[in-house]
């Protein structure tokens, strides 16, 4: 039985998810919604929202101040946040560099207000040296030792391509298929990629939640 349904029988934990408007913070809220008190965190104002016993809170991740004010009375700080294009506040940088800045920003938040965990969504590495990484995967990997640099507890979940309903990337591999069903392919083609299910990422993440088993590890997902 996980630890959070041992030691929070009577009492849910209060589950914060940065990024929540997006593919997989919206299908975790959905799906777990009734057992954790979420606290939905969006940079813009959400007008509706479907679900009342879902806290949202508005945040500018930028801000350390804003950061810090809506982490408050949180256990668990779930990110799922990345960012692959530099954002126009810093229009000199990277989005290595927007990556970080918020990534620490968060950090910093999580353990100011004393957040037990923090659990990381990123990218399923490959079995090589670090500085082979294409800068996608670079920029995951700091992001996920900039998170768990302080006092909360990280847990790092490594997927690659997540199948799903409502899914970005297999939409779009299926829309070329079905528009080019004939075409010439380029050599990145022929790197092999470990899908993983939304059902089973969603599984693993609510298992992870709360849990000490998995607090500073790195744990692969793959099919």
């Amino acid at each position: 039985m996980p630890y959070s349904k041992i030691k929070y029988e009577d009492q849910k934990l209060t589950v914060a998810i940065a990024g929540a408007g997006g593919y997989i913070g919206r299908w975790l809220i959905k799906e777990y919604r009734h057992k954790f008190n979420f606290v939905a965190l969006s940079r813009q104002k959400v007008d509706q929202n479907p679900y009342p016993e879902v806290e949202w809170r508005q945040v500018e991740l930028y801000s350390i101040t804003s950061t810090v004010e809506a982490l408050k009375g949180v256990d668990v700080a779930i990110y799922l946040v990345h960012s692959m294009n530099a954002s126009t506040r810093l229009n000199q940088g990277s989005f290595e560099d927007t990556d970080l800045l918020l990534a620490d920003n968060f950090s910093r938040a999580a353990e100011i207000n004393e957040v037990k965990q923090i659990i990381y969504l990123g990218g399923l590495l490959p079995d090589e040296p670090e500085e082979k990484l294409s800068r996608h995967l670079k920029s995951r990997l700091e992001v996920e030792k900039t998170l768990g640099s302080r006092k909360a507890k990280l847990t790092a979940l490594r997927a690659s391509i997540i199948v799903g309903p409502g899914g970005s990337s297999f939409d779009m591999i299926k829309n070329l298929v079905r528009r080019l069903p004939v075409l010439m392919c380029p050599k990145w083609t022929e790197s092999l990629t470990q899908p993983i299910s939304l059902k089973d990422t969603l599984t693993i993440m609510d298992c992870c939640i709360g849990n000490p088993n998995v607090y500073g590890k790195a744990i692969d997902r793959e099919s």
